[in-house]
């Protein structure tokens, strides 16, 4: 549950209950939640004593109460990937709640590395624009940047600004990356939260612009 994935790959994750599984079912005390359930040797780990789910399940079993987010924060660690995952749901066939956990798999198949990475990924495959992959190292004279999309015959890549704001640091660093992404030779496309959840067919028709513009082919 979620103690495990603070230990793997969430620390920021505010633990409410520990989710204790085993055969036997036991008193509850406060703060823990004995759940009969066995956990494959497979998908057990060990940190400092401790026995966690491994990473792929943990991430699996985060669907139940939010949603993607677990996968993302996974993903985006490379404490799990998106095979290991897939392993996790197959080794449980008979869990309640799988139809669920495979529908965000397969919703994950782009490998997003968080909320907004996984709503502009389905916007683009739902506007029929393929040929792109997410969190792409580029290279540039003042170092190397993970772009949040870059597609494969055209030099136009896509950053995407989450909801937080990050004050005057922050949004000074994101314009010098763009600057040094553009003197790279690359044509830098930025959309917030805002953009990508309330005007998403404004920016398909800006991505489409743009791929026509620079040498991409675009399905109809």
């Amino acid at each position: 549950g979620d103690a495990a994935a603070a230990l793997s790959f969430w620390p920021e994750l505010e633990v409410e209950t520990i989710v204790v599984a085993g055969g036997q079912h036991r008193v509850t005390r406060p703060g823990f939640e004995f759940v009969r359930r066995m956990i494959l040797p497979a998908f057990v780990r060990a940190r400092q004593g401790i026995r966690l789910t491994a990473p792929g399940l943990t991430a699996l079993d985060q669907v139940d109460r939010h949603g993607g987010a677990g996968i993302d924060r996974a993903l985006r660690s490379r404490r799990a990937s998106l095979e290991e995952m897939r392993a996790a749901l197959d080794a449980t066939p008979c869990r309640v709640g799988n139809d669920d956990r495979r529908a965000v798999l397969l919703d994950s198949r782009d490998e997003p590395w968080s909320e907004l990475e996984r709503l502009a990924h389905r916007l683009l495959r739902d506007a029929g624009i393929d040929g792109w992959t997410a969190n792409v190292w580029v290279e540039t004279a003042a170092g190397d940047y993970i772009v949040d999309i870059a597609f494969h015959h055209s030099p136009l890549v896509i950053e995407l600004d989450g909801r937080k704001h990050h004050g005057p640091a922050k949004f000074d660093e994101d314009r010098m990356r763009s600057n040094e992404l553009l003197l790279a030779g690359k044509v830098v496309l930025r959309f917030t939260w805002n953009m990508v959840r309330h005007h998403p067919q404004t920016v398909v028709r800006m991505v489409r612009r743009a791929l026509a513009q620079y040498g991409a082919a675009v399905a109809a």
